[in-house]
């Protein structure tokens, strides 16, 4: 007999036990250890040349987050691949990188642009003209890691090459243009020129100078333009100083 009414009591039992845990539900909800949180990446425009590394920093907030793993994900992997948490650069032009939190669910973009390596294929301009520089960023001479180049309408005219002498650092700046300074093209005044259909006259080609830090990942220019005229500008005992800051 009491075995009867033990069983018929646990249904009612199972009842009450679950209404309660419904209406006191508030006791057995476990806050999570930590709060949603944002993640921030140092950099959202980042300018590579081909080959070039990078590495992104990611900041959380809060800073108690425990997992800070990434998980990376490139656009067009034809311009940026991630080998080992790192950004390589393999291709000229524009992608987005993607860094996720997986444990967190959130994420942050940063804006990729590769640049060609700068040079100069020399042979296919008609004229030049040469800057002996005393190139400088803030005030420092240039390290091996970085480069000068003249840019006419976003396109390399001209690569800086690094010399010293008698213990003095200089840039040699060759600067190449396919307009002739002396105007449109007379067989008659100067038969050696090159063949250029200059129909017109052609205004003198200018240009910026603009330097790359393959170790800040960074570009800096001159406010300065440069008007071609084919000729040659400083000496090694009167450089022309241009200061990037």
């Amino acid at each position: 007999m009491k075995l009867l009414k033990l069983h018929r009591t646990l249904p009612l039992l199972a009842l009450l036990l679950a209404v309660l845990l419904n209406s006191c539900g508030e006791l057995f909800t476990f806050e999570p250890t930590v709060p949603p949180a944002t993640m921030t990446l140092d950099r959202h425009e980042l300018l590579l040349m081909v080959g070039d590394r990078a590495t992104l920093t990611p900041t959380f907030d809060p800073d108690t987050v425990r997992n800070t793993t990434l998980y990376w994900m490139s656009g067009d992997p034809d311009i940026v691949t991630i080998e080992d948490n790192e950004i390589v650069a393999m291709g000229e032009g524009e992608a987005v990188v993607t860094a996720i939190s997986m444990e967190m669910r959130i994420y942050d973009t940063c804006h990729v642009t590769v640049q060609r390596p700068w040079s100069v294929i020399e042979g296919q301009y008609a004229y030049e003209m040469l800057l002996y520089l005393d190139a400088t960023l803030d005030g420092q001479p240039l390290q091996p890691h970085q480069l000068l180049g003249a840019f006419c309408d976003n396109e390399v005219r001209g690569v800086g090459e690094s010399k010293e002498a008698f213990g003095i650092p200089y840039t040699v700046l060759r600067i190449h243009s396919y307009n002739n300074p002396r105007g449109p093209f007379d067989p008659a005044l100067n038969p050696q020129d090159p063949l250029y259909p200059d129909d017109e006259e052609q205004a003198p080609e200018r240009f910026v100078l603009r330097l790359y830090d393959r170790h800040t990942l960074r570009l800096y220019e001159s406010p300065d333009t440069i008007t071609f005229d084919g000729e040659t500008h400083g000496t090694l005992s009167n450089l022309i100083h241009v200061n990037f800051k």
